[in-house]
């Protein structure tokens, strides 16, 4: 694999976050509260690995839905 392993992890719990969200989590749950049940420990290291994940924030991911 090409990656190591921290962004491995942080790349699986990405996906788990836009897997909550499109089954409608997004709705109910803050940003905050998408990333803790993803297992980040701090907001901005969710941000962090979102952007370099998906190339957007969370909250643009989310504008990109409407």
């Amino acid at each position: 694999m090409s990656v190591n392993f921290n962004t491995w992890k942080n790349d699986l719990k990405i996906d788990f976050v836009i897997h909550l969200i499109e089954k409608g989590s997004g709705e109910i749950l803050t940003l905050d509260a998408l990333a803790k049940q993803a297992g980040f420990g701090s907001r901005t290291s969710f941000f962090n690995s979102f952007k370099q994940k998906m190339g957007l924030t969370p909250s643009e991911y989310l504008n990109s839905l409407d």
